[in-house]
């Protein structure tokens, strides 16, 4: 497989990640089930941006054409001291090619490398998304318990 490359996301980043917010897959998933307006989306963008606590990763693969393709995003929102709730969204174009795992398994990596202390990742799945709770389980985040009839909640720590 081709090298996939963590960076923080950019102003350059933000009509991706609206496009991919406003997926109707995205939404039926999100626990906003409403798409997001282009004036709510770069408020929001310009905030996450300066904001300590929320960091934004991009994940991106070159192609056999040497072009860089942006293939998802994770974000992690402090919610506490050590306590952070991740998600993860994958550019709809990339779904369904297995880069979904190691997209956020990078991350991952790459976010505790960063902040080398005692860290919680917190995860709230849609409990019919087979896909997110294999791909979560499987970088090795726990089931933890139901928050509702329609969200679970993992978890994995970070011990460094």
């Amino acid at each position: 497989m081709t090298k996939l490359n963590i960076r923080s996301a950019t102003k350059n980043d933000s009509s991706d990640l609206l496009e991919w917010r406003n997926d109707p897959l995205t939404i039926q998933m999100s626990q906003s089930t409403h798409g997001v307006s282009p004036a709510d989306h770069d408020l929001w963008f310009q905030k996450a941006l300066k904001t300590q606590s929320i960091k934004l990763l991009i994940c991106e693969i070159e192609s056999d054409l040497k072009k860089i393709l942006k293939i998802g995003m994770v974000r992690f929102d402090g919610t506490a001291d050590n306590l952070y709730k991740v998600s993860i969204n994958l550019n709809p174009l990339h779904r369904g090619k297995g880069l979904a795992k190691k997209c956020l398994e990078s991350s991952v990596n790459d976010f505790s490398i960063k902040n080398k202390r005692n860290i919680q990742l917190i995860a709230e799945i849609k409990a019919s998304n087979e896909a997110s709770k294999k791909i979560f389980s499987d970088v090795g985040f726990k089931y933890v318990k139901n928050i509702d009839n329609n969200f679970l909640q993992y978890m994995l720590d970070l011990n460094l």
